[in-house]
């Protein structure tokens, strides 16, 4: 079972209400910026494997980086990447995702692998979860990870923060900054790039007020 970092452990006898919240408050505001940090450590955790580990800054972009990961290997065997079977089906039916999920098992058993990881984007992988816990645990998708893929991982971060920022007045002082009705796909996470300059700002105003 893995250990949950300090900052995500429960919060016992703490619990946030956006209506009656005290916008003066330090522990409320503590409060919010320590589930802020629960959030990040764990997604923190999860995309730690996409992370680029380099002595050099700025790092290399990604065809630099290969070419630094593979300069000194001299042996070039030769390999082939070719597509897998086509599903012709709609991507969002459940017997499309179980038919994705057995063939990736099946791929995995013939390489010898006993775990198969599976990436999904935001739709399919809720779908996906819920077919792989509603499985027997002798089945064979019991072997099975699922991840969100990074990108997605990252819209659903930043609209966990605008989620726990609701009601924060954050959403106004921003109208006087962005368009109206951008705001909301910001704070949901739909904007990243425009959100990725919204947090330098919401940064700086929690903490150089």
């Amino acid at each position: 079972m893995r250990t949950l970092p300090q900052c995500c452990r429960p919060l016992q006898g703490e619990y946030w209400n956006a209506e009656q919240r005290d916008e003066c408050h330090p522990e409320a505001e503590r409060l919010r910026m320590r589930i802020v940090e629960a959030a990040a450590a764990i997604i923190r955790k999860d995309i730690r494997s996409s992370i680029v580990k380099t002595k050099s800054y700025p790092p290399p972009r990604w065809n630099g980086y290969l070419e630094q990961l593979t300069k000194n290997n001299t042996n070039f065997s030769t390999s082939q990447v070719i597509f897998l079977p086509f599903i012709d089906n709609p991507v969002s039916n459940e017997d499309t995702i179980d038919t994705t999920l057995r063939c990736a098992v099946n791929i995995a058993k013939s390489h010898g692998q006993k775990t198969c990881v599976n990436t999904f984007d935001q739709l399919l992988y809720s779908k996906a979860r819920e077919m792989i816990g509603a499985s027997d645990a002798n089945s064979e998708l019991s072997n099975v990870i699922v991840k969100l893929g990074g990108f997605h991982m990252l819209m659903s971060f930043l609209g966990s923060i605008g989620y726990i920022m609701d009601g924060s007045g954050l959403e106004e002082a921003l109208d006087k900054i962005y368009a109206e009705n951008s705001v909301d796909k910001m704070l949901n996470g739909h904007a990243y790039a425009r959100q990725e300059a919204l947090e330098v700002i919401h940064y700086y105003d929690l903490h150089y007020q």
